[in-house]
């Protein structure tokens, strides 16, 4: 179904009609929104039940299109004259489209791919700091107090003013480290702002991911773990 826009049907006798397209087909059509006449070339619009009493559902005929002194209209060749407003309907149309490609848009926020790695699962974020920003894989940690990021994104970001800070692990363990405030930190849908970071030497062996994904993140914010998929679902 094309989409379409309500219209009123103006039937009136043809003074000063000047036809400027040839002649096309419609046809008669109904759905859950009411009944429709469907152009083979410019568009489609439902009708109200007083303007056609007479149309049939799967009714087909000849149309053209014309110009006189009202304005735009199709003239069919069993029911006179639509009067219609081509440019607004285009118009309508493309506000439509903007408005379904922005939900689409939107819908893809509501979830994130991330990573297995182990048992942990690896979730890509934007982190903003300053005029920089950069991308991490930060692991899913809801025993981390906060988020802890490797020492690289630090350089990464340019961070320069840092403070000694005490944070907890999971298991309970208590560590001292430099921590900043970040412009912001964005994953899916949600986006905190000023928000802090600790930063830590990784050291040992290589791991995937730049850091943890700590609960001053995730404090408020409903999430569900699709494994199958490997995708989390955010409420926004």
């Amino acid at each position: 179904m094309i989409l379409a826009r309500s219209f009123i049907a103006v039937l009136t006798a043809c003074l000063f009609c000047t036809p400027v397209f040839a002649q096309r087909t419609y046809s008669i059509g109904k759905d859950e929104s009411g009944v429709y006449l469907q152009t083979a070339n410019h568009g489609t619009w439902y009708i109200e039940k007083e303007d056609f009493k007479n149309l049939k559902i799967g009714e087909t005929g000849s149309y053209v299109i014309g110009l006189d002194h009202t304005g735009t209209f199709i003239m069919i060749d069993k029911h006179g004259k639509i009067y219609i407003e081509l440019e607004a309907d285009k118009q309508f149309e493309r506000e439509i489209w903007s408005y379904i490609i922005k939900q689409k848009r939107y819908a893809r926020h509501l979830k994130t791919k991330f990573f297995i790695s182990g048992n942990h699962i690896l979730v890509p974020v934007i982190l903003g700091y300053g005029s920089k920003e950069t991308e991490a894989l930060l692991l899913l940690d809801t025993g981390a107090s906060t988020i802890i990021l490797h020492q690289e994104l630090a350089e990464r970001l340019n961070i320069k003013q840092t403070q000694k800070t005490t944070f907890m692990l999971t298991g309970g363990q208590e560590i001292t480290a430099e921590e900043a405030k970040l412009n912001y930190v964005n994953i899916g849908p949600h986006k905190k702002t000023n928000i802090y970071a600790a930063f830590i030497d990784h050291k040992g062996s290589p791991v995937p991911y730049q850091g943890f994904l700590g609960m001053n993140f995730l404090r408020g914010i409903e999430f569900q773990i699709d494994y199958k998929n490997r995708v989390i679902w955010w409420k926004p």
